[in-house]
C-alpha cells in the first residue's frame, strides 16, 4: 500500500513539474501577438513574424507567400537569432505545400514522419496560409502518418488559437 501511495505521489509531482515546464513558454514572443510560436525543441522557440508576410502570387487555387521566422532560446525568453524568410507555394485544390526554404521547390507532405525540418517547414507554411487568408491548408484534413499508420491532424485548436493573438 506505501508503495502505491508513494508511486501516485511521484507521478502527482511530476506532472506538475511538466505543467510548470510548459506554461513558461512565451506563447508570443515578449508578448506580443504579431510573433506567435509554431514549434519548440529542446528549449528553442521557433516564431513567425506576421508583419513581414508577403504576397507574391495570388491566383487561386495558387498561392505563394513569404514570411520571416526567427528563433528565441530559453523557452522564448532569450534574445532573437536566426531571423530571415522563408517562401512557400500552394495549390488549394490538391492540396499540396513547397518550401524554397533549402534552395529548391521542396513538397511538404504533411503524413511524412521525416524529422524536424520537414515538422517546421510544415508548421510555418500551415501558419503563413492562416495568417493571411484566415483558413486552414493542410489543418483541414487528417493525414495517415507513414510512421504510426493512424490518421492524424497536426494541427491542433491551440495552433490556431496563438495565430490569432489569444
Amino acid at each position: 500500500m506505501k508503495n502505491k501511495i508513494f508511486s501516485l505521489m511521484v507521478a502527482f509531482i511530476m506532472l506538475c513539474l511538466a505543467a510548470t515546464a510548459n506554461a513558461n513558454i512565451q506563447m508570443h514572443y515578449a508578448g506580443n501577438p504579431n510573433y506567435p510560436m509554431v514549434s519548440v525543441h529542446q528549449g528553442h522557440v521557433l516564431y513567425v513574424d506576421k508583419t513581414s508576410i508577403s504576397v507574391q502570387l495570388y491566383n487561386p487555387p495558387q498561392y505563394r507567400l513569404a514570411i520571416a521566422t526567427f528563433y528565441a532560446p530559453d523557452d522564448g525568453h532569450g534574445p532573437v537569432s536566426n531571423y530571415h524568410s522563408v517562401s512557400f507555394s500552394y495549390d488549394y485544390d490538391c492540396p499540396a505545400m513547397y518550401s524554397d526554404a533549402n534552395e529548391y521547390h521542396e513538397y511538404i507532405d504533411p503524413a511524412a514522419d521525416s524529422g524536424r525540418p520537414n515538422y517546421e517547414l510544415l508548421r510555418i507554411g500551415e501558419a503563413a496560409f492562416y495568417i493571411e487568408y484566415g483558413i486552414k491548408f493542410y489543418g483541414r484534413y487528417n493525414w495517415k502518418s507513414s510512421n504510426t499508420g493512424y490518421y492524424e491532424n497536426h494541427f491542433p485548436d491551440e495552433f490556431y488559437a496563438t495565430l490569432k493573438g489569444e
